[in-house]
């Protein structure tokens, strides 16, 4: 199985926060059925119509109270090169449909799972056959490199960038069959990214990038953390990281979405007994990682961090993603959006599989959930309707 390699900026920006105590009118149907496509998605070099503004902020969209707003999450699948994982991560999805509600098609009452697949296209022959099963089974198809290169982390020129999502785009159309205008979300290789990347991304006319992180100021709780926005004025996380010295400045890019990574909030001590762990985790996590501030509790939100970097037991791994959920729940509800790879799940991992199934049926039985794509989360926020 490949292995997702350690991401180099979070050491520093951890080792560093020890130091520091009017927008277009969209439908909200769900995304386009295999074989359809979706309008306003042609690269920006060919008239890409970037008009959007959404500002960032704590406040749910749309003048909504949270309580009125569906808490959703999104399971955004990286890489996807190992069969087996893959095929476990969509038989996740199959056969579980999100709470009825009140039957509103814009809020996804009833429907069926829907998650987002972020391909790497050099995979292609070992898992394409998947990325179109993905697709047909109506989840969403993102762009993730041809290479996925751990050179491209101190790329900042944006030819090398644009050549790389041209490749992964060129595959995923031509080889697996996947709708052009269908492709409108990227993610970069361990959230490598730059200027160069960001302006590759707006050239090519994406909808939306999902690689800058949220959620790492002193006060983030995950009751808190900041909505999905455009970079009209840039990145609150990513400013937060050059303050830090982890990150480079990156230049606004206007009507471009940010769909953040937001941090995973691991259980404080005196809720440790309710997500059935012992107490004293933080303390344990700062034990292993020292640059954990067990204070914040914040770890970047991938599951390779969890498992790899942190070492975390399944019920630690349970107990995290259920108590970053509840406090969103308790909070402003911005959306939950999962950092995951199919591939941490293959046949020789199948051990954590469960914790992730127990995460899900607990996220399901919350009535105001609603599991669907990146690409579904993004119609709404775009008009946005009450539950």
């Amino acid at each position: 199985m490949r292995r997702r390699f350690k991401h180099l900026e979070l050491t520093m920006v951890a080792l560093l926060s020890l130091m520091i105590g009017c927008d277009r009118s969209v439908s909200t149907a769900p995304d386009a059925a295999p074989g359809q496509t979706k309008t306003s998605t042609d690269s920006a070099m060919n008239g890409h119509n970037y008009s959007e503004k959404r500002l960032p902020s704590t406040n749910p969209p749309g003048g909504l109270r949270p309580e009125q707003v569906p808490l959703f999450i999104a399971f955004g699948w990286d890489d996807n090169g190992d069969p087996s994982g893959l095929q476990w991560s969509l038989d996740l999805m199959t056969g579980r449909t999100n709470p009825a509600g009140n039957d509103n098609a814009s809020t996804f009452d009833g429907t069926d799972l829907t998650a987002t697949y972020y391909n790497t296209s050099s995979y292609v022959a070992a898992t394409g056959e998947l990325w179109k099963t993905a697709w047909e089974s109506g989840h969403e198809i993102g762009n993730h490199t041809q290479s996925h290169g751990q050179h491209l982390q101190s790329v900042d020129d944006l030819k090398p960038w644009q050549a790389e999502i041209d490749a992964c785009t060129a595959t995923l159309v031509d080889r697996v069959g996947i709708p052009s205008d269908a492709i409108v979300g990227f993610r970069t290789p361990f959230l490598g990214t730059s200027e160069g990347a960001l302006a590759a991304v707006y050239s090519r006319g994406f909808d939306y990038d999902c690689s800058l992180e949220e959620g790492f100021s002193k006060d983030a709780d995950g009751t808190n953390f900041i909505w999905p926005y455009t970079l009209d004025n840039g990145s609150p996380g990513n400013s937060l990281l050059v303050e830090w010295g982890a990150k480079k400045p990156i230049q606004p890019k206007p009507g471009l979405w940010e769909m953040p990574v937001y941090a995973y909030v691991v259980p404080p001590d005196h809720a440790c007994e309710r997500y059935g762990v012992e107490v004293g985790l933080r303390d344990r996590l700062h034990a292993k990682v020292d640059y954990f501030d067990p204070a914040g509790g914040q770890i970047t939100g991938f599951d390779y961090n969890l498992w790899v970097e942190f070492e975390m037991t399944a019920k630690e791994v349970t107990a995290t993603l259920k108590y970053s959920l509840d406090q969103r729940l308790a909070g402003n509800r911005a959306p939950f959006l999962l950092g995951v790879h199919s591939d941490e799940y293959a046949a020789a991992n199948s051990e954590r599989r469960p914790a992730i199934r127990e995460f899900l049926d607990y996220a399901l039985t919350k009535a105001d959930v609603r599991v669907v794509s990146t690409q579904r989360v993004l119609a709404w926020l775009r008009d946005p309707v009450a539950l």
